[in-house]
Protein backbone atom coordinates (compact mmCIF):
# COMPACT_ATOMS: atom_id res chain seq x y z
CA UNK A 1 0.00 0.00 0.00
CA UNK A 2 1.12 3.19 -0.87
CA UNK A 3 2.40 5.95 1.67
CA UNK A 4 -0.20 9.13 2.02
CA UNK A 5 -0.50 11.38 -0.48
CA UNK A 6 -0.65 14.70 1.27
CA UNK A 7 -2.19 17.74 -0.23
CA UNK A 8 -2.52 21.49 0.52
CA UNK A 9 -5.19 23.49 -0.35
CA UNK A 10 -4.36 25.57 -3.39
CA UNK A 11 -6.72 28.37 -2.59
CA UNK A 12 -5.12 28.81 1.20
CA UNK A 13 -3.11 31.96 -0.04
CA UNK A 14 -5.77 33.60 -1.33
CA UNK A 15 -8.08 32.78 1.42
CA UNK A 16 -5.42 34.52 4.11
CA UNK A 17 -4.84 37.31 1.91
CA UNK A 18 -8.76 37.76 1.78
CA UNK A 19 -9.49 37.43 5.80
CA UNK A 20 -6.80 39.60 6.37
CA UNK A 21 -8.23 42.33 4.67
CA UNK A 22 -11.80 41.86 6.12
CA UNK A 23 -10.39 40.79 9.79
CA UNK A 24 -7.94 42.19 11.81
CA UNK A 25 -8.11 39.51 14.70
CA UNK A 26 -7.86 37.02 12.04
CA UNK A 27 -4.80 38.62 10.23
CA UNK A 28 -3.02 38.59 13.80
CA UNK A 29 -3.80 34.91 13.89
CA UNK A 30 -3.24 34.24 10.30
CA UNK A 31 0.47 36.07 10.99
CA UNK A 32 0.71 33.99 14.20
CA UNK A 33 0.22 30.81 12.38
CA UNK A 34 1.60 30.84 9.10
CA UNK A 35 3.57 28.15 9.24
CA UNK A 36 0.44 25.95 9.84
CA UNK A 37 -2.26 25.05 7.45
CA UNK A 38 -4.60 22.33 6.61
CA UNK A 39 -3.40 19.20 4.80
CA UNK A 40 -5.17 16.71 3.14
CA UNK A 41 -4.55 12.46 2.42
CA UNK A 42 -7.74 11.84 0.35
CA UNK A 43 -8.46 8.90 2.11
CA UNK A 44 -12.37 8.81 3.17
CA UNK A 45 -12.23 5.70 5.52
CA UNK A 46 -9.32 7.09 7.64
CA UNK A 47 -10.53 10.88 8.03
CA UNK A 48 -13.69 9.29 9.21
CA UNK A 49 -12.27 7.35 11.75
CA UNK A 50 -10.31 9.70 13.17
CA UNK A 51 -13.43 11.91 13.13
CA UNK A 52 -15.03 9.41 14.88
CA UNK A 53 -12.33 8.67 17.35
CA UNK A 54 -11.85 12.63 18.10
CA UNK A 55 -16.05 12.98 18.60
CA UNK A 56 -16.25 15.09 22.43
CA UNK A 57 -12.63 14.16 23.63
CA UNK A 58 -9.13 16.39 23.48
CA UNK A 59 -6.89 16.18 20.57
CA UNK A 60 -4.27 14.39 23.00
CA UNK A 61 -6.56 11.65 24.35
CA UNK A 62 -7.77 11.34 20.88
CA UNK A 63 -4.00 10.90 18.91
CA UNK A 64 -3.37 8.50 21.95
CA UNK A 65 -6.07 6.74 20.81
CA UNK A 66 -5.05 6.65 17.12
CA UNK A 67 -1.73 5.81 17.53
CA UNK A 68 -3.29 2.54 19.21
CA UNK A 69 -5.42 1.67 16.45
CA UNK A 70 -1.81 2.10 13.89
CA UNK A 71 -0.50 -0.39 16.19
CA UNK A 72 -2.53 -2.94 16.06
CA UNK A 73 -0.60 -3.45 12.70
CA UNK A 74 3.21 -2.85 13.17
CA UNK A 75 4.12 -2.25 9.68
CA UNK A 76 2.09 0.65 10.43
CA UNK A 77 3.92 4.03 11.25
CA UNK A 78 2.01 5.80 14.16
CA UNK A 79 2.28 8.86 12.81
CA UNK A 80 0.38 11.29 10.98
CA UNK A 81 1.25 12.65 7.93
CA UNK A 82 4.17 10.11 7.42
CA UNK A 83 2.11 7.11 7.50
CA UNK A 84 -0.01 5.24 5.48
CA UNK A 85 -3.66 5.15 5.60
CA UNK A 86 -6.06 3.02 8.01
CA UNK A 87 -6.61 -0.40 6.19
CA UNK A 88 -10.32 -1.39 6.99
CA UNK A 89 -9.71 -5.21 6.82
CA UNK A 90 -7.45 -4.02 10.19
CA UNK A 91 -10.18 -3.08 12.17
CA UNK A 92 -12.15 -5.67 10.95
CA UNK A 93 -9.82 -8.43 11.60
CA UNK A 94 -8.35 -6.87 15.02
CA UNK A 95 -12.08 -5.85 16.60
CA UNK A 96 -11.53 -7.60 20.02
CA UNK A 97 -8.52 -5.98 20.24
CA UNK A 98 -9.93 -2.25 19.83
CA UNK A 99 -10.75 -2.42 23.15
CA UNK A 100 -7.12 -1.75 24.25
CA UNK A 101 -7.09 1.11 22.35
CA UNK A 102 -9.71 3.26 24.67
CA UNK A 103 -12.22 3.14 22.58
CA UNK A 104 -15.50 3.65 24.09
CA UNK A 105 -18.23 0.72 23.08
CA UNK A 106 -20.07 2.93 20.49
CA UNK A 107 -17.10 4.40 18.76
CA UNK A 108 -15.90 0.73 18.37
CA UNK A 109 -19.29 -0.34 16.70
CA UNK A 110 -19.56 2.76 14.86
CA UNK A 111 -15.95 2.23 13.46
CA UNK A 112 -16.24 -1.57 12.95
CA UNK A 113 -19.66 -1.14 10.91
CA UNK A 114 -18.16 1.70 8.84
CA UNK A 115 -14.93 -0.53 8.33
CA UNK A 116 -17.28 -3.54 6.83
CA UNK A 117 -19.15 -1.24 4.40
CA UNK A 118 -15.79 -0.02 3.12
CA UNK A 119 -14.21 -3.23 2.68
CA UNK A 120 -17.21 -4.72 1.00
CA UNK A 121 -17.51 -1.97 -0.77
CA UNK A 122 -14.05 -1.57 -2.83
CA UNK A 123 -15.11 1.45 -4.72
CA UNK A 124 -17.00 3.36 -2.38
CA UNK A 125 -13.80 5.46 -1.39
CA UNK A 126 -14.44 6.89 -5.24
CA UNK A 127 -17.92 6.97 -5.30
CA UNK A 128 -17.71 8.73 -2.60
CA UNK A 129 -15.46 11.60 -4.17
CA UNK A 130 -17.43 11.75 -6.72
CA UNK A 131 -20.92 12.96 -5.15
CA UNK A 132 -21.91 16.35 -5.29
CA UNK A 133 -22.29 17.79 -1.70
CA UNK A 134 -25.69 17.18 -0.73
CA UNK A 135 -25.26 13.24 -1.85
CA UNK A 136 -21.93 13.01 0.23
CA UNK A 137 -24.03 14.62 3.71
CA UNK A 138 -27.08 12.29 2.83
CA UNK A 139 -24.74 9.36 2.11
CA UNK A 140 -22.43 10.06 5.26
CA UNK A 141 -25.28 10.85 8.31
CA UNK A 142 -26.95 7.42 7.21
CA UNK A 143 -23.54 5.08 8.79
CA UNK A 144 -24.36 4.97 12.72
CA UNK A 145 -21.95 7.60 14.76
CA UNK A 146 -21.78 9.86 11.83
CA UNK A 147 -23.47 13.45 12.42
CA UNK A 148 -23.29 17.07 11.12
CA UNK A 149 -19.77 17.71 13.08
CA UNK A 150 -18.21 14.44 11.68
CA UNK A 151 -19.24 15.01 7.80
CA UNK A 152 -18.01 18.72 8.38
CA UNK A 153 -14.63 17.33 9.31
CA UNK A 154 -14.39 15.31 6.29
CA UNK A 155 -15.38 18.05 4.35
CA UNK A 156 -12.67 19.84 5.83
CA UNK A 157 -9.48 17.52 6.02
CA UNK A 158 -10.90 14.91 2.71
CA UNK A 159 -12.18 17.31 0.44
CA UNK A 160 -10.59 20.74 1.53
CA UNK A 161 -13.82 22.39 0.68
CA UNK A 162 -13.05 26.12 1.89
CA UNK A 163 -16.15 27.55 3.10
CA UNK A 164 -17.03 24.74 5.68
CA UNK A 165 -17.59 26.23 9.41
CA UNK A 166 -18.30 23.53 12.34
CA UNK A 167 -20.52 25.65 14.33
CA UNK A 168 -20.72 23.19 17.41
CA UNK A 169 -17.30 22.30 17.60
CA UNK A 170 -16.09 23.29 21.02
CA UNK A 171 -12.56 24.31 20.19
CA UNK A 172 -13.87 26.73 17.80
CA UNK A 173 -16.39 28.53 19.80
CA UNK A 174 -14.47 28.94 22.69
CA UNK A 175 -11.82 30.12 20.65
CA UNK A 176 -14.37 32.99 18.82
CA UNK A 177 -15.77 33.74 22.54
CA UNK A 178 -12.56 34.26 24.08
CA UNK A 179 -10.94 36.52 21.19
CA UNK A 180 -14.11 38.38 19.83
CA UNK A 181 -15.78 38.86 23.21
CA UNK A 182 -18.74 36.66 22.61
CA UNK A 183 -20.60 36.31 25.58
CA UNK A 184 -22.37 33.06 27.03
CA UNK A 185 -25.83 33.80 26.58
CA UNK A 186 -28.75 32.59 24.75
CA UNK A 187 -27.76 34.49 22.29
CA UNK A 188 -23.73 32.76 21.57
CA UNK A 189 -24.92 30.34 18.84
CA UNK A 190 -26.82 32.72 17.18
CA UNK A 191 -23.70 35.56 17.18
CA UNK A 192 -20.84 33.60 16.30
CA UNK A 193 -23.04 32.30 13.07
CA UNK A 194 -23.55 35.79 12.00
CA UNK A 195 -19.91 36.73 12.85
CA UNK A 196 -18.74 34.15 10.86
CA UNK A 197 -20.75 35.15 7.71
CA UNK A 198 -17.58 37.97 7.15
CA UNK A 199 -15.31 35.22 6.29
CA UNK A 200 -17.18 33.54 3.40
CA UNK A 201 -16.10 32.47 0.91
CA UNK A 202 -12.99 31.02 3.45
CA UNK A 203 -14.93 30.03 6.34
CA UNK A 204 -12.51 26.49 6.72
CA UNK A 205 -9.64 28.36 6.84
CA UNK A 206 -10.89 31.02 9.51
CA UNK A 207 -11.75 28.11 11.48
CA UNK A 208 -8.22 26.45 10.83
CA UNK A 209 -7.08 29.49 12.55
CA UNK A 210 -9.11 30.17 15.15
CA UNK A 211 -8.54 26.43 16.41
CA UNK A 212 -4.93 27.01 16.03
CA UNK A 213 -5.07 29.55 18.81
CA UNK A 214 -6.88 26.68 21.18
CA UNK A 215 -3.85 24.44 20.04
CA UNK A 216 -0.93 25.15 18.62
CA UNK A 217 -0.15 21.33 17.34
CA UNK A 218 -3.47 21.24 15.62
CA UNK A 219 -5.04 18.16 14.75
CA UNK A 220 -5.26 16.24 10.94
CA UNK A 221 -8.47 14.30 10.67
Amino acid sequence: MEKLIIKNPEYWNQACRELSEKDKKLANLILKYSNLKIQSHGDPFTTLTRSIVGQQISVAAAESIWKKLYHLEAKYCDKYPEGKPLRPVSIIKNYQKLNSTGLSGRKKQYIHGLAKHFESNNCFSKQLLAMNDEDITRTLISFPGIGDWTVKMFKIFCLMQPDIFPENDLSLTNAISKIYKIKSNDKKKENITKLSEKWKPWRTVATWYLWCSVDQDPVYY
